[in-house]
């Protein structure tokens, strides 16, 4: 939870200072829609990053975000479990975020090894679908 807070802040902070407006509202719900393998803790750990990189390309007038889908891209390897939880391997996912009419594709990629989980997010390869007007 302490996680969570700090995260929080931080989206705040980074929104704030990038768009110069008041920071959009992200849904916060869990568990994330679509086929993500993330369970719930990884997903918790990773959506703000997620939200924070899709503001960049956001609208500035857009006061709300939230994930609308979440697709594997790249299946598991060398994936192990234990008592029915993931504890190493890696994949990659595209979570859709959607802001005020755009939607915005963020690709994750999850590694799960001993020491832990890990995502890394790759703000280069994030691609946007704008409404039409």
């Amino acid at each position: 939870m302490k996680m969570f807070f700090k995260n929080l802040i931080l989206f705040s902070v980074l929104l704030v200072g990038l768009s110069g407006n008041a920071a959009p509202k992200p849904d916060m719900k869990l568990p994330l829609p679509g086929q993500t393998l993330a369970n719930v803790k990884l997903q918790s750990d990773t959506l703000i990053p997620v939200y924070v990189s899709a503001s960049r390309f956001a609208m500035k007038s857009c006061d709300a975000m939230s994930i609308t889908d979440t697709k594997v891209t790249k299946k598991p390897h060398n994936l192990k479990s234990q008592n029915g939880t993931y504890i190493a391997g890696e994949w990659e996912e595209r979570w859709t975020v959607f802001a005020c009419g755009s939607h915005i594709y963020v690709p994750v990629k999850f590694i799960l090894d001993s020491t832990g989980a890990t995502y890394v997010i790759h703000p280069d390869k994030i691609s946007v679908t704008h409404p039409m007007n």
